[in-house]
Order: structure tokens, then sequence, then C-alpha cells
């Protein structure tokens, strides 16, 4: 209302249902009979009486939530830390490519062709349904999501210790192909739900720095282990996976204990209302799985961020699994060098590309969504330069040199790690976020798969690794592009989220107030007051 007593129109149903929320109540203690007439009496000569504005301002960039939702950074702590371990396993061959390939017999590009494509195709190729199915059942209002993320990480960790059991030859590949695949389950599984609880933890406000803080973990597990495994395995390459899989499957136990199941919807601006007003509140709104994948598929931003992750991903999958091999074999540095340029890389990612890439993303996007989109589009197409000096003249500088470049390379391309998965958490509401993030997911384990089964055949093609290496990397452009366009999408696609979750909000609440109008109804009328006849 402004100084004068008016409400704007478009304000004036939302405030009357907030205020008439409150006055029906009156109903159980006093009766129906004569207060809605005089309620709806007074409504029309004031409508603005007892009203003021919402204490949740949706809508506006910066809103955070005060009640009703508090942020649980134990429970982030955790979760990171168990995302830390199970990535640490994914990159423990890297290191040691060349010693698994003398004890399975396999030379020259076989290596490449069964280890770094086969292999890298098995591992993400069985992890994309994995996602999907959990990504679907952490939407489920009556799942755990908490119990969900402990499964997926003991179907992780479990094969990976007993990789100390592969043999040598064939027979020895088909078991480690066997046990890195189910590996892959965990890996596609776990991101959809931690990314589900995360977004239910932190408002928009926040999820930028949030998801900084999970993609920094994912990033750290992945240095860890292949720093790790080039110290632990050069007597023997299965004693890493041992070594990061043992502490790894205590640590999925204990977070049954420490995690806390977050209230689904309970950081969304748009219900924070819903949530003071009864802190018993529950939102359990929920879709068939078809419509959940058909929503997925229809919502502009959703389309654009799942397919760049196709192309995005390919460039990743070529460094992750082929960057420290190639640097020492093919650009003659050695297996420490090799692997301290991959940690610079890794550190510049975590270090500026996440850490410092979440903060400047939040505060992009708490000043115009529009700018996180481009900045990303931007970042992603200028990380292809360094890598590209970095493929084709490492043997030809100093390691200082190359260290720098390295460091450089993973703080750009980083940027949109920090920040794509916040702007997905933005632009779907709490029970289909899942669901999209398991399709996301299922794009970028494509990606990840065909990256180095993509060289594998442009090795074959070109017999030459370092071109190979080279046109996959420029896969960047077209990714970048892709995420530029979302510059158009974004705003639309969340003020289209905030206004189907305030519609909910309207319905739950129009629904109580009709539970409570019937429940009046049919409560017995109150004895009237005896009279006593007096003579005057």
């Amino acid at each position: 209302a402004d100084v004068h007593g008016t409400v704007k129109a478009d304000n004036m149903e939302t405030f009357g249902r907030s205020s008439r929320r409150e006055r029906y109540a009156k109903l159980h203690e006093e009766g129906i009979d004569g207060i809605m007439e005089r309620e709806h009496a007074a409504d029309e000569e004031m409508p603005w009486r007892n009203e003021g504005p919402p204490e949740s301002s949706f809508g506006e960039p910066g809103a955070r939530l005060e009640e009703g939702h508090k942020l649980d950074y134990v429970s982030t702590v955790m979760l990171c830390v168990a995302t830390f371990c199970l990535f640490a396993d994914q990159n423990l061959m890297a290191p040691n490519l060349q010693a698994i390939a003398d004890d399975f017999g396999l030379k020259g590009k076989r290596k490449d062709q069964f280890l770094g494509g086969i292999m890298s195709i098995a591992f993400f190729f069985v992890g994309a349904p994995s996602s999907v199915i959990v990504g679907s059942l952490a939407d489920s209002p009556n799942v755990h999501r908490v119990t969900l993320f402990t499964g997926v990480l003991l179907i992780g960790e479990i094969p990976a210790a007993l990789t100390i059991f592969v043999g040598t030859g064939w027979a020895g590949y088909w078991q480690l192909f066997v046990l890195r695949s189910i590996t892959g389950v965990a890996i596609g599984g776990a991101l959809p739900v931690v990314l589900s609880m995360l977004a239910d933890i932190y408002s928009s406000s926040q999820r930028n720095v949030a998801s900084a803080v999970y993609s920094t973990a994912m990033g750290a597990g992945l240095v860890f282990g292949q720093t790790f495994a080039a110290l632990t395995g050069t007597s023997n390459w299965r004693i890493p996976f041992v070594l990061v899989a043992l502490p790894s499957i205590g640590i999925a136990l204990g977070c049954l204990v420490v995690i806390k199941e977050p209230k689904r919807g309970a950081a969304e601006e748009a219900l924070a209302q819903r949530f003071k007003n009864n802190p018993n509140y529950e939102y359990k709104e929920d879709v068939g799985w078809r419509r959940k994948f058909v929503q997925a598929f229809t919502i502009p931003s959703n389309i654009l961020i799942i397919i760049q992750g196709v192309p995005g991903s390919i460039p990743w999958g070529v460094l992750n699994v082929y960057l420290n091999d190639y640097l020492n074999t093919d650009a003659g540095l050695s297996l420490a060098d090799s692997t301290s340029v991959v940690v610079s890389f890794a550190v510049g990612c975590g270090l500026v590309g996440n850490a410092v890439g979440g903060v400047l993303g939040q505060f992009m996007w708490n000043k115009s969504p529009r700018l996180v989109p481009l900045a990303m589009g931007l970042t992603t197409i200028a990380a292809t330069f360094p890598v590209e000096v970095l493929i084709n003249f490492a043997s030809n500088m100093s390691q200082i040199l190359r260290l720098a470049i390295a460091f450089i390379s993973g703080s750009v391309a980083c940027f949109t790690a920090a920040n794509i998965r916040a702007v997905l958490m933005n632009v779907n509401t709490p029970n289909t976020r899942g669901t999209v993030f398991a399709c996301f997911n299922l794009m970028n384990d494509i990606g990840a798969g065909l990256g180095p089964g993509l060289v594998s055949v442009f090795v074959t093609l070109f017999e030459n690794r370092q071109t190979a290496f080279s046109v996959a990397v420029t896969m960047w452009f077209l990714c970048g592009t892709l995420q530029g366009s979302l510059f158009c999408t974004v705003p639309q696609d969340v003020n289209r989220v905030n206004k189907k979750l305030a519609e909910q909000a309207e319905l739950v609440e129009d629904e109580d107030l009709n539970l409570l109008t019937v429940e009046s109804n049919h409560r017995p009328p109150a004895p009237l007051p005896s009279l006593e006849l007096t003579a005057h």
C-alpha cells in the first residue's frame, strides 16, 4: 500500500488471501455465522487493512530466506568430502596408464584404444543410465536422499577396493573393465542427488557459491587421485585404488549420521511465506517421471545447457584421461613434470576457476542473471587458446612456463563449471531438479566418454596424438556459443519458476482455507444464551 492507502491491483488478491487466512482462523473460536458477511464487507470497504508487503521478496536477485530455512554447512561439508573421495577414484588410472598397458600386454595404439577409449566409454556410458534412474528417484518426495546418496557411494567404492585382485593379460583387462564400469554407476548417480539437496539448502542468492564449492570438491578429488596414484602406484598400479576406496567406504557410511535431509523447496523465495506460516509444511508436488523428462526438454535454458554438455565434455575427457600420459610419453616430460603440469591446471580450476569464479558468478547473478551465461560462453571459448598452446608447444618451453599456462588454462576453463549448475537450479522447480541434473549429467557423460573414444579414432586417422588432441579441444568453441545463447533464455525461465511456485503456494493456501471452512461448518452451533424475563 502507498501513503494514500491504495493497493496496486496486481498485489491486491495476494495480500487479501494472506490476511483472510489469519482471519478465517477465528472460525474455530467464534463460529461461522455473521463473520463471513462482516469480513467480506470490510474487505470491500478497506482492502488494505491489516496488510503489509510480504516479508519474502521473491523475484529480487538477492532475496534471502530468514526463517523456515537454515543453511546446513555441516551437511554441505560432508557432501563435499564424500564427493571428493568419489572423484579421487575416477582418475587413478591416468598417471599409470603405461604400467597398466604393460600388465595387459597392450602395445602402441592399443593402449589408447582399450584403456583410454573403450574403458572410458564403458565407465561413462554405464554411469549415464544410472544417473537418470537415481535422478528420478531424488525427485520423489518419498525417497530419503541421504540414504540414496550413501548407497550410490558404496556402489562406487566397493568395486574400487576389489581392484587389488585384478590379474594380468586379457583376463585382467576384462576384470578391470567390469569394476570400472560399476564405479561409473556411482559417478553418474551422485551428481543429481547432491545438487538436488544443495538447491534445497541454499537460495538463489548463494547457489553459485555452493555450486562452486561442490565443483571444487570434484576437481580436488580428481587432482588428488592423479597425484596420489603417481606417488603410490609406481610399484603396483592397483595399490592406489585400495588406499582411496577403504576410507571412502567409511565416509559413505558416515553420511547417514552426519548429513541432515534438507526440506524440499525450503530455499525457494516464492515459498518463503508458506514455510514461515507453517514450519511443518512440506513441498510434495510430484509428477510422473515421463512428465519430468518432457518438462526437462521443453524449458529453453535446459535444452541449451543439456546440449552444450556433449561438445563441452569432449575436451575435458581428453584432458582428464590423456594429458598426463601425453606430456610424459609424447612431449618427453618426466612423470613428475607431467603430473605437476596436470596439478597446476587443476589448482587453477580450484582456486580461481571454481572459488573466484563462483563468487564472481554469484555477484553477476545478483546484479543480472543475463551476465552469468555471457561470462560462461566467453571464458569457455577463451580457454581453448592456452590449452592448444600447452598441447602443441609443451616440449619447447620451460617447466615454469608450462606450469603458468596450465594454471591460466584451468582458471579460465572452470568458470563455467562453477556456475552452470547454479543456473540449472534456478530455472527448475524442486520436484524436477534431480531429473534435470540427470539429463545434464547424461550429456556430460556422453561427451566425456566419447572424448577419449573419439581421440582414439583421431589417433588412428591422423597417426598423431597431437593433432587428435588439438581437434578435440576446439569443441569448446561450439560449447561456448551455446552457453552464451542462455543470455536470451535465463531471465524468462527464472520468472517462470517463481510464478509457478507462487501459484502452487496460493493453491495450497486456498485448500487450507477451504478445509478450515468445512470444519467450521460441521461444528455444532454455539448454545443460545438463556433469557430471563423481568417485570418492569
